[in-house]
Parts: C-alpha cells; sequence; structure tokens
C-alpha cells in the first residue's frame, strides 16, 4: 500500500521473540490508525532466528510503504526504543510495545491534545487484556487518576518516585511525545538491560523540564500473558533499585531538603516493598523477607508488617532465620 504524504509521526516497536498473534494484532492496530501520516518502525532486538523469519515474512504479507523493519543486536526493550527513535527523523513519537493494541483513534487524538495543551509529551488511558495463550479471559480498565497537582515536571517526578508510578498512564504504549524532548532528556536516560526503562524515560523527561499531558481517555489495549514482560518476575535488585538511587541523587537539588528527604522516605518504602512482592512471587523467600525488612526502616504500614510477619513465618517453617 502507497501513501503520498510525508510522516510526521514514527511509531517505535521493539520486537523481541514475540509470538505470532500477538505482534500481527499489534500492527494491525497501528496501520488502521484514522491518523495516515507516521512510518511504523518495528525494531528486532536480536531475537532467534525462528521469530525473525516468522516477522519479516509478516511484514512482507502486509506489504505496507509505511513499515520500516530495523536489525540490531540484542541490548534491551530501552535502547532497542533508542535506536528506533534516533533511526526515525519524524517530529513527533509515539510507541507501542509488541505485544499491545490502539484505537484507530489514538494517534490523531493524542496529536491534537498535544498541540492543542502546548505540551511535549501526552499519555492517556488503557485496558488491560488478559490473555490465556491466545485466548482473552479477563478485560479490566486501569484505574488511573490525574495527579490533583498541576502536571509540572516536579510535580510528575515526585508523584513517580513516591508511588513508583504516576498516576496518568505512562506506560510506553500510551505515550506520545516530540522527538526533541526525548533527544534533550537522552543523556539522563538509563538504557542498562536490568533498569526499569519506563520509569528511566519519564523520570528524565521530568528532569529537563518537559511539559505533560493527560488524555482522559482510553485509547490504549495493555496485554497481560504468560510471556509478557511486565508481569515476569525478575528478582535483580538491580531492577528494583540502581534506577531508584541514580534518579534520587538527580532530583536532589531540585527539591527543598524537607521535601526531598520526605521523596525519599516514601521512595524507598515503595521500592522494598515491591522488591519483596517480586521476590516472594519467585519462590525467595529469603530475600523477600529481607527487603520487607528494608522497608520498615522507612516507613511501617499494616501492608509491610503483615508480609513481615508473613515472610518469618514461612522462613521460620522452613527452618531458616
Amino acid at each position: 500500500m502507497k501513501f503520498e504524504f510525508k510522516s510526521d509521526i514514527a511509531v517505535i516497536v521493539p520486537f523481541y521473540n514475540c509470538e505470532k498473534f500477538f505482534i500481527k494484532r499489534t500492527i494491525e492496530s497501528i496501520l488502521n490508525q484514522t491518523y495516515k501520516n507516521f512510518k511504523l518502525y518495528v525494531v528486532n532486538d536480536g531475537s532467534c532466528d525462528e521469530k525473525k523469519k516468522m516477522l519479516v515474512d509478516l511484514v512482507k504479507k502486509f506489504a505496507d510503504d509505511r513499515i520500516i523493519l530495523l536489525h540490531k543486536e540484542n541490548s534491551g526493550t530501552g535502547d532497542t526504543r533508542r535506536f528506533g527513535i534516533e533511526y526515525a527523523k519524524e517530529k513527533y513519537i509515539a510507541l507501542c510495545d509488541q505485544d499491545d493494541t490502539w484505537k484507530p483513534e489514538k494517534l490523531e487524538k493524542q496529536k491534537k491534545f498535544l498541540i492543542k495543551n502546548n505540551c511535549d509529551f501526552v499519555s492517556c488511558r488503557d485496558t488491560r487484556y488478559y490473555f490465556k495463550g491466545e485466548e482473552l479471559i479477563k478485560i479490566k480498565e486501569n484505574s488511573y487518576e490525574p495527579i490533583s497537582e498541576p502536571a509540572t515536571s516536579l510535580n510528575v517526578a515526585k508523584s513517580y518516585l513516591c508511588s513508583i508510578s504516576w498516576h496518568g498512564g505512562i506506560v510506553p504504549s500510551n505515550t506520545f511525545f516530540t522527538r526533541d524532548c526525548f533527544f534533550r532528556s537522552l543523556p539522563y536516560i538509563l538504557l542498562d538491560k536490568d533498569i526499569c526503562e519506563d520509569l528511566s524515560m519519564v523520570l528524565s523527561f521530568a528532569f529537563c523540564g518537559v511539559n505533560f499531558g493527560f488524555l482522559d481517555e482510553i485509547l490504549v489495549f495493555y496485554s497481560v500473558h504468560a510471556n509478557n514482560k511486565g508481569k515476569s518476575i525478575n528478582t535483580n535488585e538491580t531492577y528494583n533499585l540502581k534506577h531508584i538511587f541514580y534518579y534520587l541523587d538527580l532530583f536532589e537539588k531540585k527539591f527543598s531538603p524537607k521535601e526531598f528527604a520526605k521523596i525519599k522516605k516514601q521512595t524507598l518504602y515503595n521500592t522494598y516493598l515491591n522488591y519483596s512482592g517480586r521476590l516472594f512471587d519467585a519462590g525467595e523467600i529469603g530475600k523477600a523477607f529481607q527487603a520487607i525488612s528494608n522497608s520498615l526502616k522507612y516507613r511501617i504500614t499494616a501492608k509491610n508488617l503483615r508480609r513481615f510477619i508473613k515472610y518469618k513465618i514461612l522462613l521460620s517453617k522452613k527452618g531458616e532465620k
């Protein structure tokens, strides 16, 4: 399919050993956008030969000139997104994970919102689709709430650090932003494989004073399934702590000493609390107990006390201290 106009939006989709069912529906939802003036950059992050061939054959079948297929050595999702954005020359960037889908009006509405509200970055709401294999078994709307304060960079950073999320729907597939703001922020984005690249990108944008916006509409369907990276158990402590300490150091001088002390306390409480849950789900009870013990150093709540007692009882039953 040929399009004669010049694209101004680059859609970046990192691909790594994804099943055909998911990547096919992702590409279809992007190609079916009401806004047609874009290019779709699918970046293969060193997938195995079988998945690479599947992707190449699939792109050929779509026969759409807007799809640009790129190949690179494996370096992780964050670095793969950077690779695609640097390759693309379009003014605006939209990210989409390899297994998520969009409503047809997603690009059109986000571009209009960004321009009208003079934003650099806009996110939206999404609905979670739970799959067992290729069967859709549950649908659940994410309960994002825009932060009550104005969405200034510092307020976004504060909320994002303190809750390890910003109540504004910032997951990659929901985002739309200018290419310029990405490159302004690039020196501060951590791209290591084990780093939570979503958190890193948003905090780097906030550090550089990006204007945030939130389009209060469901425009994305986020897929949750057995092979979904976001649902996998990552028990590497680096994943949960390295990026947190890096950004706490980066933002320390942006806040007053008193306010920063509160932010740091709440951030580390939540970090160790979340880390303990991941470890527990992975069956690493000893490490989970140590993590929840660390959370108690920063804040004592009913939630982490219950976990502390639960993990301690389990360790006693196993004969561990």
